[in-house]
């Protein structure tokens, strides 16, 4: 198994978006328990899609 882990957009928007969905459900999953003790890289293209769909919403 990698320790290394790319977070998408879509990843965080389907966390803070709290819809009820298993989308949503996944997500927060991932982010709170599935990526400790990796190693986590975000894009500055992803972050700039983020707060760009974050803001907008």
């Amino acid at each position: 198994m990698s320790d290394k882990v790319f977070l998408d957009t879509n990843i965080l928007l389907y966390a803070k978006i709290d819809d009820g969905t298993a989308k949503h459900t996944k997500s927060r999953a991932l982010l709170t328990s599935g990526i400790v003790g990796k190693e986590v890289s975000v894009s500055i293209q992803v972050i700039n899609e983020y707060f760009v769909n974050a803001l907008c919403q």
